[in-house]
């Protein structure tokens, strides 16, 4: 998986109109969007803007997605498969078109083909504190916000314990990288390797204890 590097936020405060510019009703909301690089076979990736519903058919633009792809999941003991077999319209285009792919979760993305395919996500930034929890064993799981950086220096997941596991995915296996403790620190002074991301991708952490990814995010 390569993310490219373009993440257009347009974090400008709307007027509801010429007409109502006196009334100075504005909007707070962040939007833009992320293209994610997906590689031929498996590509470990997240969805990290907020479309409304999260919904596979509102994630993905269905008129540009090629058929046959598929979204795993992960279910706490193996993976869940969802197939998209074509543009079929709302409810007819996946083996499950309930599925959701909110901020904060991660998924594997197959790509069936000998070429690239470019998924990009759409939506608002999610701002204010969030909670992302970590059961004892493995989570698949994202930044809720696109950010890049040091999960724990610059992305907040401080609370590990010593031993637990970050898993990211090479294109051909996982990569293994073990916390030995001792809090948040630039580099990889704690860790077999500094545990970085970058913006649309997911990881899987193996903990010992239920944690929780607690942090609190403001781009106004």
């Amino acid at each position: 998986m390569r993310t490219t590097k373009t993440l257009a936020l347009s974090a400008a405060v709307l007027a509801a109109g010429l007409a109502a510019a006196s009334a100075q009703v504005y909007s707070a909301n962040v939007v833009g969007y992320i293209n994610v690089t997906c590689t031929p076979g498996l590509s470990m990736i997240a969805n990290q803007l907020d479309n409304g519903t999260n919904t596979v058919d509102d994630t993905f633009n269905l008129a540009t997605l090629p058929p046959n792809v598929q979204l795993l999941t992960w279910n706490g003991s193996g993976f869940d498969f969802n197939t998209f077999y074509g543009d079929f319209g709302a409810g007819n285009s996946w083996d499950n078109d309930t599925q959701t792919t909110a901020p904060g979760t991660g998924f594997f993305f197959k790509n069936p083909y000998s070429t690239n395919i470019v998924v990009t996500f759409v939506g608002n930034v999610v701002q204010g504190s969030t909670t992302n929890p970590c059961v004892a064993g493995l989570t698949l799981l994202a930044s809720v916000v696109p950010q890049a950086g040091q999960i724990d220096y610059d992305l907040g997941f401080t609370n590990l314990t010593a031993n637990d596991q970050m898993l990211t995915w090479n294109g051909s296996g996982y990569n293994f990288n073990t916390y030995y403790g001792g809090g948040p620190t630039v580099g990889a002074d704690n860790w077999d390797a500094a545990p970085s991301v970058t913006v649309g991708q997911s990881f899987f952490i193996k903990a010992s204890q239920p944690v929780k990814w607690v942090r609190s995010f403001t781009v106004q």
